[in-house]
């Protein structure tokens, strides 16, 4: 645009560009809803996984890792339960840190038998 003189191109691309906002994915989702799990946000947590969704976002094994253990920081063990369902119906691993994190929100929720069916 500059050496071509071609000045309301170039000025409508700047317009453009500042009406552009990035969307955005599972790496900035990721990172919300690790910084909601850190303050025990898990409303907030669970919300954003939900955004996902809408937002037509995959999430990872990490995500769902990430809300699994902010429902045990407010021991929801049941969403922590469903949620390491809803994993497995997704093809995602847990891992020892997903099945760490549900089986303590059953213990903090006070209901411990379900840890057997794990």
């Amino acid at each position: 645009c500059k050496e071509g003189f071609q000045w309301r191109q170039a000025i409508e691309l700047l317009v453009t560009m500042g009406q552009v906002v990035p969307k955005p994915d599972a790496t900035t989702f990721g990172t919300a809803i690790a910084a909601c799990d850190k303050n025990g946000e898990w409303q907030s947590a669970l919300a954003f996984l939900t955004a996902m969704g809408r937002a037509v976002v995959e999430p990872d094994a990490i995500c769902y890792r990430s809300v699994i253990s902010a429902c045990k920081k407010g021991a929801d063990w049941q969403r922590a339960l469903a949620l390491l369902a809803t994993m497995g119906w997704a093809g995602l691993q847990p891992g020892t840190v997903g099945y760490g994190a549900t089986i303590s929100a059953c213990d903090k929720g006070g209901d411990w038998q379900m840890v057997l069916s794990l």
